[in-house]
């Protein structure tokens, strides 16, 4: 008994006190086990985030087609991107004015956002006019997470509501 008391003073006499194996083991099997445990609610709340975003976007979107109709004079498109990837929008081209596009923007907006795996839009395209109404339609976006989100176009108004839907 004297010797481990004898042992232990001289450790601490020159600084060689320390932590033991095991308890570096328990310390790293503690911090991953915190870490598994978070990690997915971190990645469940970034999801959100981005769904949050992408949705406000769409409506920014939307209101920037209908505005640019009504401030330009002009036909304004949504239509969806290629393979469903997202939405642009672009001042429809009048027939023999394909070239005149100086007076009005090249395009009010375009939503491409990784939270959003699909873009349905109904009909394929979704003309905003001069005057203020549309040819209405709805867009339907679905999240990474399975929600889904739909934009619902009025046809005489022009306005744009939104109807959330819970997962499934």
């Amino acid at each position: 008994m004297r010797g481990v008391a004898t042992h232990r003073a001289t450790q601490r006499a020159t600084g060689e006190a320390g932590f033991t194996l095991i308890e570096a083991l328990v310390v790293l099997a503690v911090v991953g086990l915190l870490s598994a445990l978070a990690f997915p609610a971190v990645d469940r709340a970034r999801t959100a985030i981005m769904a949050r975003a992408a949705r406000a976007e769409q409506t920014r979107i939307l209101l920037a087609a209908r505005a640019n109709a009504l401030r330009y004079d002009r036909p304004f498109v949504l239509e969806a991107m290629p393979r469903g990837a997202g939405v642009s929008v672009a001042p429809e081209a009048a027939p023999g004015q394909a070239g005149d596009r100086a007076s009005a923007p090249a395009a009010a907006g375009v939503l491409q956002s990784a939270a959003i795996t699909s873009i349905e839009i109904t009909p394929r395209r979704i003309v905003f006019y001069p005057d203020g109404s549309s040819s209405g339609g709805s867009i339907r976006l679905t999240t990474a997470d399975g929600a889904t989100m739909t934009f619902l176009i009025d046809r005489d108004l022009g306005s744009v509501s939104e109807a959330v839907r819970p997962r499934a």
